[in-house]
């Protein structure tokens, strides 16, 4: 398959939903669970249209990222907005971003920033009580440094484990 460049740079200043396309989501996660309460969540439902597209992409750690697969969620829309779920375990819990501790979720942002233009969504997601509330305590400036730059907004929804 192939792309027709022309007629999108033509239809550049209509917005998805005037073009007939749906609204779509990439959410990522490196917990399985965390994926579909976040999908069926209301914080979720109250933000996306009902009939926002909608896809998983779990990624780990300890694994390279299937970066054949990354292309291929994103080249299916071009407007795709992503958003990645940051699970935090308690209040010091602010390495997502530290390319020694978190690797991947780098890798996975830095390419996310690039190819969608800062269209990113970056839940914190609380596990423990004492990691509650942990959103309006960050350095928003310092953890996530230059992955703040555009419109990319921070959210909170509290993510529970044992669900």
């Amino acid at each position: 398959s192939f792309r027709i460049s022309s007629a999108l740079t033509r239809l550049r200043d209509a917005t998805p939903m005037e073009r007939g396309q749906k609204k779509r989501v990439i959410i990522f996660s490196t917990h399985r669970s965390a994926l579909v309460q976040y999908k069926e969540s209301k914080k979720f439902r109250l933000k996306e249209p009902a009939d926002t597209q909608v896809e998983l992409f779990h990624f780990s750690e300890h694994e390279c990222l299937d970066m054949r697969k990354l292309d291929e969620a994103i080249n299916e829309n071009e407007h795709a907005h992503a958003s990645v779920l940051l699970l935090a375990t308690s209040q010091s819990s602010y390495l997502w971003f530290d390319p020694e501790h978190s690797p991947r979720n780098v890798e996975l942002c830095t390419t996310l920033q690039r190819r969608l233009g800062g269209r990113i969504n970056f839940v914190v997601c609380p596990t423990t009580q004492s990691a509650r509330g942990i959103c309006k305590e960050l350095n928003k400036a310092e953890v996530f440094g230059s992955f703040l730059s555009g419109p990319i907004e921070v959210d909170e929804w509290e993510f529970d484990p044992n669900l």
